[in-house]
């Protein structure tokens, strides 16, 4: 079983409090080694009061893009899986 305390997957796309006019978003994040995938979930207006659930995807890739509506404020977070484990890696806001 890999050693996942120090594993942390740092997003690289979007930035933190994006403001665009721009719907297709490109969420893109760093490779884990012995990832097995990634969660990608994005929530309106934010995490500690979802009013939706925007998205609840599992992928194998680190990057993907997703069409949101212009002018809703989101957030999003990333779940690495392992074999045998998950971690939370990031959460932003949009």
């Amino acid at each position: 079983v890999p050693d996942i305390r120090d594993d942390q997957a740092i997003a690289i796309a979007p930035p933190d409090s994006l403001n665009t006019s721009q719907t297709l978003i490109q969420f893109w994040w760093e490779e884990l080694d012995d990832a097995s995938a990634y969660r990608l979930e994005i929530v309106r207006p934010n995490f500690d009061a979802p009013l939706a659930l925007v998205l609840d995807s599992t992928i194998s890739a680190t990057l993907f893009e997703f069409n949101l509506e212009n002018g809703r404020k989101s957030a999003w977070r990333m779940t690495t899986f392992y074999r045998l484990r998950q971690r939370i890696n990031s959460c932003r806001l949009m």
